[in-house]
């Protein structure tokens, strides 16, 4: 081989050299946000190379793409493969359903309007608008008939004006 040549393949791996450390650098820049975008709760570490992942669930390299969950023992690789891991390993729970009356914070099952207190503070006409516009299975799928949402917001109209007038 000549000198050119080996000038070039020095040039070559210097250009890979540089590529490479510029998609490390972009990856440790775009990790962050596309874990914040899932929701996941994250720290950054040493300007970005290591990012850990909740108090001690997982750890995470965004440069090399590597990550590992130190509660399982399970490693891999990529950021997207790293959230589908969490999200099937590591599921969050339902947020609690409260009472809807301004400001009660009382735990109720998803399918009950309110506590005992504040259900039966309500008008028994109310009450019976609520149950008859309430369709089973509408707190799963989060998607409440038109009348059961005028019913719920004329209960907010009648807690408003009763709270008004004390």
């Amino acid at each position: 081989m000549s000198t050119e040549d080996d000038d070039g393949m020095v040039d070559g791996f210097r250009a890979i050299r540089e590529e490479s450390k510029e998609r490390r650098a972009a990856h440790r820049e775009h990790a962050p946000q596309v874990l914040a975008e899932a929701g996941v709760k994250h720290t950054i570490h040493n300007n970005g190379a290591h990012i850990r992942i909740g108090r001690e669930v997982a750890d995470f390299w965004p440069g090399t793409g590597k990550w590992k969950d130190r509660k399982r023992g399970i490693e891999g690789r990529g950021v997207a493969n790293l959230i589908a891991h969490l999200k099937r390993c590591y599921p969050r729970p339902e947020p609690a359903h409260t009472c809807h009356w301004p400001g009660c914070p009382t735990e109720v099952p998803p399918a009950m309007w309110g506590c005992r207190k504040h259900w039966f503070t309500l008008p028994k006409a109310l009450r019976d608008d609520i149950w008859r516009t309430y369709v089973p299975g509408q707190e799963v799928t989060k998607t409440p008939s038109r009348a059961y949402i005028e019913a719920a917001e004329a209960v907010q109209a009648w807690i408003k004006e009763k709270e008004s007038n004390t």
